[in-house]
């Protein structure tokens, strides 16, 4: 009886290891077609680092200067 218990665990454990797909399937379903899952990786990447980059600029501090100079006459 116990013999019979723990070769049904051990095949329960060894049952849960094992990939519930198949070969040709993505084991993580998504909503596109696998060959263009670098395309969304890369444009995701690009996205990312435009909006860090506008980010940054956007929070530099912009110098405005405070008087206007006054033209100068040379004298002749």
């Amino acid at each position: 009886m116990r013999t019979g218990l723990i070769i049904a665990s051990l095949l329960g454990l060894l049952a849960g290891c094992t990939s519930l797909a198949l070969p040709t399937q993505s084991p993580v379903p998504t909503p596109y077609p696998p060959e263009y899952l670098p395309t969304v990786i890369a444009l995701t990447a690009d996205a990312a680092a435009s909006s860090a980059a506008e980010t940054s600029i956007a929070s530099m501090p912009v110098l405005v200067p405070s008087d206007t100079p006054e033209p100068t006459v040379s004298p002749t």
